[in-house]
């Protein structure tokens, strides 16, 4: 009878937590490579060689072997060619390191990672100081960086003084060439 109870009681555990592994859904219910800035924020540099690529500032981060995942007042500085090109501001993101195999071995490259960000982005470009306000945004790093928003998302660009509004956005990362993929508004002359 103790032997049932015993077994009962193991596979209770087992289930419980198998339970909270599925579940979680917070950077507080990780515990392996987390790293929280209690007081300061979490700095950290991704770079490829000599060459930066990004300078991050966040409360806290999860790094997981494939991904590293960034929470609260992330504050990404962008770089192209070891020059400062943008500046993002966000609720939260994640950077997906690329696959790099070697032999069996299998490692993930964050210096050519793609980026995901959502909630609250602000990207601020530092030559031309044009604004972009939308809600999630795609950051494409293989040989370039690109910036992609999809056209269900709202985007408000600032431009010195003009504002122009509508759903989608193609950019390089410096915004010297973009385009609003779905523009509305009116024009007067």
């Amino acid at each position: 009878m103790n032997l049932i109870y015993l077994f009962i009681v193991l596979l209770f555990i087992c289930c419980n937590e198998n339970k909270i592994e599925n579940n979680l859904k917070s950077i507080y219910d990780f515990n392996n490579n987390q790293i929280t800035g209690k007081n300061n924020s979490v700095n950290i540099s991704i770079s490829d060689k000599d060459k930066i690529i990004y300078n991050v500032k966040c409360d806290s981060l999860v790094n997981t072997k494939e991904k590293i995942y960034l929470y609260d007042n992330i504050d990404i500085e962008i770089f192209n060619n070891n020059i400062k090109s943008t500046q993002l501001f966000s609720d939260n993101a994640i950077i997906k390191g690329q696959i790099e195999k070697n032999g069996r071995n299998i490692n993930y490259n964050f210096s050519k990672a793609d980026m995901v960000a959502e909630g609250n982005v602000v990207i601020k470009s530092i030559e031309r100081n044009d604004q972009l306000f939308t809600n999630k945004i795609m950051l494409f790093n293989n040989n370039r960086c690109n910036i992609l928003i999809d056209t269900s998302q709202l985007v408000t660009y600032i431009n010195h003084n003009d504002t122009m509004r509508g759903y989608g956005f193609e950019s390089d990362c410096e915004m010297n060439n973009w385009k609003i993929l779905k523009p509305m508004g009116t024009i007067y002359n």
